[in-house]
């Protein structure tokens, strides 16, 4: 059950995270297609097994910057400087994390609905895997070091210069994975289509 809510939290932080790409106007909201693969899709807003995707993707990208940030201020706390080694071990731990994180998602959703359900069985009657102490022990501190950063950033909103600059890099990184966008949507296109063949 620990697990569980931990993975819901893990969802409302993906969903907090797609509302402010919105808001930000760094990606419209609609189907994402050839002409603009990068466009946000309404319903990530309400599938769990998106909202932990885009969690995951940004867990994943941030956790290393967000590391070494919690090693100096670890540090400096205790009135010094962080060594290069400790640097080094954070940052490979974040490394494991964020592998571990991209590996095991995919059964989050199962694990939750272990909890929630039976405890045999999701909630479309497959087997349910249970979540392990060990695995929530890594799960938590990715969102326990996150909160202090969220509340920091509700009373540090960006200027409309940092604004500005997040807009130019984030219209540099489309540009050079848009082949890399396209495919994925033309991937999930197919796979949607073959999951309404299986139902019907």
């Amino acid at each position: 059950m620990a697990f569980a809510i931990l993975v819901l939290g893990f969802e409302e932080w993906g969903k907090a995270n797609l509302l402010k790409i919105g808001m930000y106007d760094i990606a419209k909201w609609g189907t994402p297609d050839e002409v603009d693969p990068y466009r946000l899709d309404p319903k990530m807003l309400t599938s769990h097994r998106e909202k932990q995707q885009t969690a995951v993707l940004l867990a994943a990208l941030t956790l290393p910057f967000r590391g070494r940030v919690f090693a100096y201020a670890h540090a400096r706390s205790e009135g010094r400087n962080p060594t290069q080694e400790e640097l080094g071990e954070r940052f490979k731990k974040d490394i494991r994390t964020a592998r571990w994180l991209a590996l095991r998602f995919r059964d989050f959703e199962g694990m939750k609905e272990a909890a929630f359900y039976s405890g045999n069985r999701t909630a479309s009657g497959e087997p349910a895997r249970r979540a392990t102490k060990s695995q929530y022990d890594r799960l938590r501190p990715v969102l326990a070091e996150q909160l202090p950063i969220d509340l920091w950033s509700l009373d540090h909103p960006p200027t409309p210069e940092q604004m500005a600059e997040l807009k130019r890099r984030t219209d540099e990184a489309k540009a050079a994975y848009r082949g890399v966008a396209v495919e994925a949507v033309k991937r999930r296109t197919e796979e949607r289509k073959l999951g309404r063949g299986k139902k019907s």
